[in-house]
């Protein structure tokens, strides 16, 4: 509906599958209107909050919805972009009074609009990679290019900032050797835990904290939470707390 745009509008917003002779984009030219590529549009809304960007393939979910959980659980304003809806909350939202966004790493396309990958576009002060394991897709046909998207989601880290990492991954633990002067590479591995006939209780220097899944999967993920939880403001005791209720879910 090219007839739709006008002078009046502030911008607009290019989506991924776009083609160059799209009617409305060509009426956008036409106008001279700013266009924005997604990601553009997304780092306009959170480009002076405190940006904390989970990676990774398998287990970006659930350490998504740790972050998510400990957060709102310690009532800590935030704005997130997700791929999927978490608690049946929207996929993406955004608030004036935040100084934290979580982001989950988008698919990595190029499109007419990008000049980089879509998760450069974020720049994070807090990166976590959980892990180095590639699934084949139309993006990404082979292990070197999901490698190099990783090199360059590195890259693209904030100057002084942060990257969480698993230490039980030899590939992340080659990768973070060499990475620049003003980052901090942050190893992580499961937390340390205590069993007897009651159950498993998460071991800190603030007590012991019962837990109802006690998998290595679930406690690194947790131990990966808990430091970027830190990074955004909260306390490991109040983390380790809501993950009692968590692990219940």
């Amino acid at each position: 509906f090219p007839e739709k745009l006008s002078k009046e509008i502030d911008f607009v917003i290019a989506g991924n599958d776009l083609s160059a002779d799209n009617p409305e984009l060509e009426k956008a030219k036409e106008l001279n209107l700013l266009i924005l590529s997604y990601p553009e549009y997304i780092f306009s809304k959170i480009k002076t909050k405190l940006r904390l960007m989970i990676a990774g393939n398998s287990q970006k979910r659930e350490l998504s919805n740790m972050v998510y959980y400990a957060l709102k659980k310690n009532n800590l304003l935030f704005d997130y972009v997700v791929e999927e809806s978490i608690d049946k909350s929207p996929a993406i939202n955004f608030s004036y009074d935040t100084r934290i966004a979580v982001l989950e790493d988008s698919c990595p396309l190029h499109t007419l609009f990008l000049k980089r990958q879509i998760n450069e576009y974020y720049r994070p002060h807090v990166l976590v990679i959980p892990d180095m394991n590639w699934i084949p897709s139309h993006d990404m046909p082979s292990k070197e290019d999901y490698s190099n998207s990783i090199k360059n989601l590195i890259n693209s880290v904030e100057r002084d900032g942060k990257i969480i990492y698993n230490d039980n991954c030899p590939e992340l633990v080659d990768l973070l050797g060499n990475i620049r002067e003003d980052m901090t590479a942050m190893p992580y591995s499961a937390h340390t835990v205590k069993e007897d006939e009651s159950g498993t209780y998460l071991v800190s220097r603030f007590g012991e904290f019962k837990v109802y899944r006690n998998d290595s999967t679930f406690l690194e993920n947790i131990n990966a939470a808990r430091l970027a939880c830190r990074q955004m403001g909260l306390s490991d005791k109040h983390f380790l707390e809501t993950m009692v209720s968590y692990s219940q879910l």
